[in-house]
């Protein structure tokens, strides 16, 4: 990858998430009556997929920025969520089999959209949705404590840490695949 497909990338999508979000949310805080955002970004970004690095970092940047809105919103009624889209369009037809334009048409992500933006979802905001099919999944953090001890002693060493990190390791999360999504 050369550094122009890299900035290329980023430059449309997450620069341009961000101009479009800023004057959008600029908007909404003059007129002082909150609104809500809903960026879209892929789970080439969230997930991960192969080949994709420029544009799953761009998207995966999206995921932070959002989630710093999110929080920055919330004293002026704007909520911030971001939508992982699986749908059959000349955009996808190259990696999608034909077979997956019913099951994956593009009207079956719109619901979604639409609550998140009425005003029950007015306490729906930093949230990331996966929707494809007449399937809606949220992704979420987690955290998985694997070593602890008090502040006050010294600090681990290499091996001691090493050893904890190893024997957690077969009780890790597994990576979400884009295909235990749909």
């Amino acid at each position: 990858m050369t550094d122009e497909m890299w900035d290329i990338v980023l430059d449309v999508h997450l620069r341009g998430t961000y101009l479009v979000t800023k004057a959008a949310y600029d908007q909404m805080i003059e007129q002082e009556s909150g609104g809500r955002i809903i960026m879209t970004s892929s789970t080439s970004g969230l997930l991960g997929n192969f080949g994709q690095t420029n544009y799953g970092a761009a998207k995966a940047g999206m995921a932070g920025f959002m989630r710093c809105l999110a929080l920055e919103g919330a004293k002026y009624g704007v909520t911030v969520n971001l939508l992982a889209p699986a749908a059959w369009s000349r955009l996808t037809e190259d990696i999608m089999p034909e077979t997956t334009a019913e099951p994956l048409a593009p009207e079956k992500v719109s619901p979604a959209v639409v609550w998140l933006c009425s005003d029950d979802a007015a306490d729906i905001t930093g949230r990331i949705f996966a929707v494809g099919g007449n399937k809606v999944s949220l992704l979420a953090w987690q955290s998985v404590e694997i070593a602890s001890r008090p502040n006050d002693q010294d600090p681990w060493d290499v091996a001691a840490i090493g050893e904890k990190i190893r024997a957690a390791s077969a009780d890790f999360p597994k990576p979400i695949h884009f295909s235990d999504l749909m």
